[in-house]
């Protein structure tokens, strides 16, 4: 009786301190996944690019707009053409 005691101490010990090295490996993992996570970011450094002021003319801005609007209106008339065709 005495050494299926002490068998299932030795057992609940050893689960134990297996269970707790796999919890610390995990959060060590944690750790350095955010720490190189972090480092990385800071060596890149992600830079916008700022817009360049005057580089577009007004007419290449009128023709931007125009091509917009032509889009955004071929948008709408394919949803309203798509709806009649459903009813």
């Amino acid at each position: 009786m005495h050494g299926t005691l002490y068998q299932l101490m030795q057992a609940s010990w050893l689960m134990l301190l297996g269970m707790g090295l796999v919890y610390l490996i995990l959060g060590l993992m944690v750790l350095v996944t955010k720490l190189m996570s972090h480092l990385v970011q800071r060596i890149k450094n992600p830079s916008s690019p700022s817009p360049v002021h005057g580089s577009v003319s007004d007419t290449e801005m009128a023709a931007i707009a125009v091509a917009l609007h032509l889009y955004r209106q071929s948008l709408l008339s394919g949803a309203e053409s798509s709806k009649e065709g459903r009813q």
